[in-house]
């Protein structure tokens, strides 16, 4: 007898109605982009050694119970195959009179030994077929095989404990469950008996993970040697003779809870258990971490987590989850809508695999004065020396939620908090350092960010930062090189370009540009920095105010970089007339303007006169700008005539 999931279906339907070269898809040994590996594994009940061979050209070592043989590609575009056992042929496609079986291209194939719970005397074989090539985004692939030899079980299947992720549901022998993505990570495993609605058991093993990128298969199985049941996991890409490994029965059925109590108040944590009440830890300080071990699988309902403040009654919020056995869990309470301890962010601490020079952060947004926030990480270079650009890392996080983990080269973390809503505008910005190879929960409050190291449960508050734009303001044709305190190590400011990153605020920050001797500024609370590297004036800061920036008006200032020519700023322009508006008048060299506020979106033609001579150095037209947000208009020499070049300030 021959079991055969979907895919091999297929294939062998193919073979029966067209030859191989009508399926481009079919295994071809001339083609070098085309391979198959097969394995053997062997699941007979007996529990004796088996022998699995491919039409006699090749054959695999004697396999023991539980094990499996290294892969090996096929020599042979289509074979016949047998099985043995002590020498004696068990099973064979050629004595049966079966076609000869082909492949997939590009698969790993593993043939599965097994016997017939109705007739303990034939043998079984499952052919499980899986594409080299699957693209998984960052998940873990995961099915289940049941190859129990026992009517009397009909598996349910789930991660975690009996209330779980269901990856399998009514599997009778020889059944495969369908594909499952899950999250990298280490699960236990739950079985029960449909036929019975009993726990036939929980297993578990610390050092088998199901890792990002890869794929699983569960294999269910019990042999006549040891009546229990074992659940044996096949990582289907490893293929060398330790692909598959043995998840051991456990009672460990023990979490790890952590406290982490960000609030204003003392708080007290209860567990509701099917509503019986009782408590975990009680006179959980402010701004203190306390973890405790709790018992898990008590219940097929959810666990419910309550928190009241210590000395009252009063329940303040309550979250729910399926806590897992061998799992760490944090519990992060927090000050929210004016409620002191009104919300519990409670969730499952993963632990990423991570390469070298890389760091894990995930964000919960536990600012309640705004719908939701985007973040963004500055301009910075990064503990491997690389220069990192800016760029948005969540965008439109929920009051409330928390976003998924992202993996970022670990050093100097940067970050600027932005509203969600258009036109977007800057809330806050904030800076620290995150170290190669570890894990960050980042909380991000009105008035505060707490970064939260995950296995090490360590906390830190983020540094208030200051905002920086560093502007390519010169005439010439060259890019520069940049160093901003320990933010950016000689990075590159290309021509018209502009790096946007974060600096510490209260602090002398230093400057230097193509090994110029560093300058210094002062960075403050309520302002910007606004770095101009031009040619006559080196690199001046014309900081702007944080609060100058509203939703209903476009700003406007002049910059004037010119050597010896005090400027004149004049809306509408017209040269032939001569006329127009002058807004800003006998603007300084080397000086900045006040701002002009427009009241509505629309677009601008300007000149820029000469304050002696009140001739125009520079027209433009058309420039279209938007309220909710404003505009350096920096005026510099380019030759024998006059350039302008317009940054928003963010």
């Amino acid at each position: 007898m021959l079991v055969y999931n979907t895919i091999l279906v297929s294939i062998i339907l193919t073979i029966f109605y067209g030859c191989a070269q009508e399926n481009p898809l079919l295994y071809d040994t001339t083609r070098r982009d085309s391979s198959v590996s097969i394995r053997f594994i062997n699941m007979s009940n007996d529990g004796f050694p088996r022998l699995f061979s491919m039409d006699g050209t090749f054959g695999f070592s004697q396999t023991e119970f539980g094990a499996c043989t290294e892969a090996f590609v096929s020599p042979l575009d289509s074979v016949h195959y047998s099985l043995l056992s002590n020498g004696k042929e068990q099973y064979s496609t050629k004595v049966q009179g079966a076609l000869k079986k082909s492949f997939y291209r590009s698969t790993i194939q593993t043939y599965i030994s097994g016997q017939s719970s109705t007739n303990k005397d034939s043998s079984i074989l499952i052919q499980s077929s899986v594409f080299k090539s699957n693209s998984l985004k960052g998940n873990a692939s995961l099915k289940v095989i049941n190859m129990i030899a026992d009517s009397s079980f009909i598996i349910d299947i789930t991660l975690g404990c009996q209330n779980g992720i269901p990856i399998g549901n009514g599997l009778s022998n020889t059944s495969i469950s369908n594909d499952v993505l899950i999250s990298s990570g280490f699960y236990t495993i739950t079985l029960k008996n449909k036929r019975t609605n009993e726990i036939i058991g929980m297993y578990a093993n610390n050092t088998i993970g199901f890792f990002k990128d890869s794929i699983y298969t569960l294999i269910l199985s019990k042999s006549n040697k040891n009546k229990s049941i074992r659940v044996f996991v096949l990582n289907e890409l490893d293929l060398t003779s330790s692909a598959i490994k043995e998840i051991q029965l456990t009672s460990m059925l023990e979490s790890e809870l952590s406290i982490i109590n960000l609030s204003s108040i003392q708080t007290d944590i209860k567990r509701d258990i099917s509503g019986q009440q009782s408590d975990i830890l009680n006179s959980v300080d402010p701004l203190s971490i306390i973890s405790k071990k709790i018992s898990v699988c008590l219940s097929s309902l959810e666990d419910r987590i309550l928190i009241n403040q210590t000395g009252f009654t009063q329940l303040l919020s309550i979250s729910f989850i399926n806590f897992a056995p061998s799992a760490s869990y944090a519990a992060i309470i927090v000050d929210s809508m004016g409620y002191k301890a009104g919300k519990t962010f409670l969730f499952s601490l993963q632990k990423p695999q991570l390469t070298a020079s890389t760091s894990s952060i995930k964000f919960i947004n536990a600012d309640y004065s705004l719908n939701g926030i985007s973040i963004g990480i500055g301009a910075r270079t990064s503990d491997n020396g690389q220069f990192q650009s800016g760029s948005l890392l969540v965008q439109s996080l929920k009051a409330g939620d928390i976003s998924q983990s992202l993996i970022i080269p670990s050093g100097i973390l940067p970050i600027t908090i932005l509203s969600s809503t258009l036109p977007q505008k800057r809330i806050d910005q904030w800076i620290s350092t995150v170290q190669s190879g570890m894990s960050y929960i980042v909380v991000i409050e009105k008035q505060r960010v707490t970064c939260i190291e995950e296995s090490s449960l360590q906390k830190f508050t983020m540094d208030q930062g200051t905002f920086t734009q560093i502007v390519h303001a010169a005439n010439s044709e060259k890019s520069f090189i940049c160093s901003l305190d320990n933010v950016l190590i000689n990075a590159p400011l290309f021509v018209d370009g502009v790096l946007g990153t974060v600096v510490k605020t209260y602090k002398n920050v230093e400057f230097s540009f193509n090994g110029s001797l560093p300058m210094k500024y002062s960075t403050y609370a309520d302002s910007s920095l606004f770095v101009c590297v031009s040619d006559n004036y080196s690199a001046v800061s014309y900081n702007y105010p944080n609060g100058g920036i509203f939703y209903d008006k476009a700003g406007l200032r002049v910059i004037n970089l010119l050597k010896d020519s005090s400027i004149i700023y004049s809306l509408d322009y017209d040269p032939i007339t001569k006329t127009g508006v002058p807004i800003f008048s006998n603007v300084l060299p080397g000086t900045s303007s006040s701002y002009h506020y427009v009241d509505r979106d629309r677009r601008l033609s300007f000149g820029i006169l000469s304050n002696n001579t009140q001739l125009p150095l520079s027209l433009t037209n058309n420039i279209s700008i938007s309220t909710g947000k404003n505009y350096s208009f920096i005026v510099l020499p380019n030759g024998l005539i006059t350039k302008v070049i317009i940054r928003q300030e963010f």
